[in-house]
């Protein structure tokens, strides 16, 4: 099951003490089960149509789809989200619900997923790496409603700075078994570049997979706000801009001064503008 990347944690040493060769890259499967009464890690439940451009990415296993993985609305045509939710498998997006559990709620949509374009430079291992990012070609357009909206991407070299919104049905703790069925929000602060790849270095050492060019961070608020397992290729929204692709996290996620990392949407707007041939283009601002 290829869902959410992150660190596994191998021992139980506080994140603050630990020493990094306590630490390795690994994938982290996403729980089918989904449950009422969750909230995300250090988040809330959204409001129904706060957040359109959110999709639902879900993989068949056997009979049934299942949510593995975030996404995000580009164009009526598109879906944005990462490259490690989609390495094999049949998808479908679902578009226009906040409940995992919602059915024939007005405007909402199903559709296949006719085609999927990994970056070519996405290694499609088992290693946590950049260039973690995935077009989706839909079967159909998407029919724009109130709960069904597109989120612009920046220009290339745009530079996130203050708050972002985070989205996703994540783990809302670490040893949870099932997803939220609530669609779940937080705001987090960026972190400078640099600066997060300081605080990966002093975790991971000289296996931190960070690049400062090609990823950016969010940091912890109040202790404990994080994307977890299914918030992956999920959106990351700072001045109505998506700025983030959801791709790593440590875990346990939420841990002391541990960031979460996206690929960084201004880094591949060149790549994505063409291939999905000029139909998605960066805002204007």
């Amino acid at each position: 099951m290829q869902v959410s990347l992150v660190f596994s944690l191998l021992t139980s040493a506080v994140l603050a003490t630990a020493n990094y060769s306590n630490y390795n890259a690994a994938y982290l499967d996403t729980p089918l089960k989904v449950s009422d009464g969750l909230q995300i890690i250090g988040g809330f439940n959204a409001l129904r149509n706060q957040f359109p451009y959110q999709v639902s990415v879900q993989r068949l296993w056997i009979l049934t789809y299942s949510h593995v993985c975030g996404g995000s609305i580009i164009s009526s045509n598109w879906v944005l989200t990462a490259s490690h939710c989609t390495t094999s498998g049949t998808y479908r997006v679902v578009a226009g619900i906040v409940l995992q559990t919602d059915e024939n709620v007005f405007g909402q949509q199903t559709l296949a997923v006719s085609e999927i374009i990994n970056h070519p430079l996405y290694p499609e291992t088992d290693a946590v790496a950049p260039n973690d990012i995935s077009l989706l070609r839909l079967s159909r357009s998407l029919i724009y409603v109130e709960n069904v909206q597109p989120i612009p991407i920046p220009h290339r070299g745009y530079v996130a700075e203050g708050d972002a919104v985070l989205t996703g049905w994540g783990l809302t703790r670490p040893s949870a078994l099932t997803i939220p069925n609530h669609l779940q929000f937080a705001y987090l602060p960026i972190v400078p570049g640099e600066e997060c790849d300081n605080i990966l270095n002093d975790l991971l050492g000289d296996r931190n997979p960070f690049d400062v060019e090609l990823n950016v961070c969010s940091g912890i608020r109040n202790g404990g706000e994080s994307a977890c397992s299914g918030d992956s290729g999920g959106p990351l929204v700072n001045n109505g801009l998506l700025v983030g692709v959801v791709s790593w996290v440590l875990v346990p996620c939420g841990g002391h001064n541990a960031p979460t990392v996206y690929g960084k949407t201004s880094a591949f707007t060149d790549w994505i503008v063409q291939n999905t041939n000029g139909e998605v283009e960066p805002a204007i601002l």
